[in-house]
């Protein structure tokens, strides 16, 4: 990713070269009477005084210029974010291990569901103990299943969706 980005950023330099040589080449041209006037051209390019000439070649190279310069800044900062994006990438995987690695060594059975009662995974520990409930369903009637499973008290936010899932 890295030598893409960089590629882009010489690329956007010599893109900008290019753009201002063929920009200089044919306004030159055009006004040393080299290119064929077009049919519906409103004025003859070599009836600009040469002030007038110097002063639009300058501005346009001027903002030529400032978009190169642009472009090669822009090019830096997108070689910065995909390094940092490559970076979080692997924080997140390493998470992922870690966690995975944590759930799988608890010595308690962990079931996670969704929001309808679903499993959406048990550590070994858990099919351990749920043996042939866990495996023969994808949802579990928790109140069947574990009746000694205490129930948080009223009010509080894990009892209301425990009492949901529940009844």
């Amino acid at each position: 990713v890295e030598a893409a980005v960089v590629d882009l950023r010489r690329g956007a330099l010599w893109a900008a070269l290019l753009t201002i040589s063929a920009f200089l080449g044919t306004t030159l041209a055009g006004y040393s009477e080299l290119l064929p006037v077009a049919a519906d051209q409103g004025s003859l390019p070599w009836t600009v005084t040469p002030q007038e000439l110097g002063r639009s070649l300058l501005m346009n190279l001027a903002a030529q210029a400032a978009i190169a310069v642009l472009s090669a800044f822009l090019g830096g900062q997108l070689r910065n974010v995909a390094a940092q994006v490559v970076e979080q990438r692997e924080a997140i995987r390493d998470m992922v291990r870690l966690n995975a690695h944590i759930l799988q060594s608890l010595q308690s059975g962990l079931i996670t569901f969704d929001r309808d009662g679903q499993v959406l995974s048990a550590n070994p520990a858990a099919e351990r103990m749920l043996g042939d409930a866990l495996r023969t369903s994808s949802t579990l009637d928790l109140e069947r299943t574990l009746p000694e499973l205490p129930v948080p008290e009223e009010g509080h936010l894990a009892s209301t969706r425990l009492r949901t899932r529940l009844h």
